[in-house]
Formats: structure tokens, C-alpha cells, sequence
């Protein structure tokens, strides 16, 4: 998914919000580097009593390697607990709110905090959990992947140009989601479909039905 648009990051706020989970908004193609640590943690901490059992006879060693990552962890998020927790998210979630609150503080612009409380309202995340079967029709071809989640992160999806309705398009391409107020189209290359609400209309002329409504983007 993210070989079609790793060509169109332009910041270290888009690459660390496509690491973070889908309920934050964001695509949860997690970073090795942010797992690896909490995964570690809460693998050792259980099997402690499994570990105490085999080794019981045997001299035990120090675990400085726990104790290392436990020493960053607690330097970062505070003091950890005598009885070490044994589920992943307790040590991830720390890393992942610190993540999602560098991603808000560059929100520097009203149409990428849409964009973003948008993606992380409940549900607005669930065609990435989608099985992609053809027969069944939710199959996304690479082209709807790249401008889905292009909306969701607020990439650049096309190069500025002049619609053939006159208007201009910035790189957003978000023109083609306009509902004009005077008739219920949307401007769209010929003999593209596009849902109405109702069914899928096709049309020979330029511009197709539209919902109804004013959008920003389809996230």
C-alpha cells in the first residue's frame, strides 16, 4: 500500500502518522522500531513465572537486557510497576500518544484538522480492515488505495491543473468532491462512475450525479 505513495510524503509528520494505529486516524503500518521494545517487555514479563520454573535449578542471570529497555521505558513514561504488566498495549499505547501528539502539533492548518479528526472518528478507518475480494466487489485497485489514503493523510493526489469546468484544482484534488449548490454534480473525467446515495449512475456527458451534500473529502 504504501509502495504507490511513498513518493508523495513531504513531511515527518505524514510518515509517523501512517505508523500509528487506524483508531488515531492513521493507517497502522506500525514502525519496527516503536514495537520492538514494548513487544520484548510484555513477551518477557509473561513468561517470568514460566522462566522461574525451568531455570529453577540454575544460576539465573541478571536480565540486564529488561532491565535496560525497562530503564528507557520508565525514563520516558514514568515509573514502572513491581508486577510487570504482560499485554503489549500497555507498554505501546505510551509511545503511540506521544506519536499522535507530535502529529496534532503540526496540524498547521484548518484542512489537515479535518482531515485528521475526520480519519480518527470511530468507523472511518474499517475499508482498511477489509478482506479485498474481487467477487464480492471491495476490492480497491491501486489507484483508490493511493487517493484513499492520500485524503486520509492529507497528501498531494494530483498536479495543479485546470478543470475542464473552468475551475482550478490544487494538488489536494479536492474538486472533484464540490456539490455546487445549483445542480447535484460533481465534476468527474468522462465515463467515470461514482456512488449517487442510491445505485452507481453512468453518464456520456462530463459530470456525473453527486450526493447531495457539501464535502471536503471522501475520509
Amino acid at each position: 500500500m504504501l509502495h504507490s505513495t511513498h513518493y508523495q510524503f513531504r513531511s515527518i509528520r505524514q510518515w509517523i502518522q501512517a505508523s500509528l494505529p487506524v483508531r488515531d486516524g492513521c493507517l497502522g503500518v506500525r514502525r519496527v522500531s516503536q514495537l520492538a521494545s514494548p513487544a520484548f517487555i510484555a513477551s518477557v514479563a509473561s513468561t517470568l513465572s514460566i522462566q522461574d520454573d525451568i531455570l529453577n535449578d540454575c544460576i539465573k542471570s541478571d536480565s540486564k537486557f529488561l532491565q535496560s529497555y525497562l530503564s528507557a521505558w520508565s525514563a520516558k513514561f514514568g515509573d514502572v510497576q513491581n508486577t510487570l504488566p504482560n499485554k503489549q498495549p500497555f507498554w505501546d499505547r505510551p509511545g503511540v500518544l506521544e506519536d499522535k501528539a507530535l502529529v496534532e502539533a503540526s496540524l498547521n492548518s484548518i484542512h489537515l484538522w479535518a482531515l485528521f479528526l475526520a480519519a480518527s472518528t470511530h468507523h472511518s478507518g474499517d475499508w482498511l480492515f477489509a478482506m479485498p475480494i474481487a467477487s464480492c466487489g471491495i476490492r480497491l485497485d491501486d489507484e483508490a488505495v493511493r487517493v484513499a489514503v492520500g485524503l486520509r493523510l492529507g497528501l498531494d493526489l494530483c498536479v495543479p491543473h485546470k478543470c475542464h469546468c473552468g475551475s482550478l484544482v490544487d494538488a489536494r484534488g479536492l474538486h472533484s468532491f464540490v456539490y455546487t449548490g445549483r445542480s447535484q454534480v460533481g465534476c468527474r473525467p468522462r465515463g467515470v462512475t461514482r456512488p449517487t446515495g442510491v445505485a452507481h449512475s453512468k453518464m456520456a456527458r462530463v459530470c456525473i450525479l453527486n450526493w447531495p451534500l457539501s464535502l471536503l473529502t471522501s475520509v
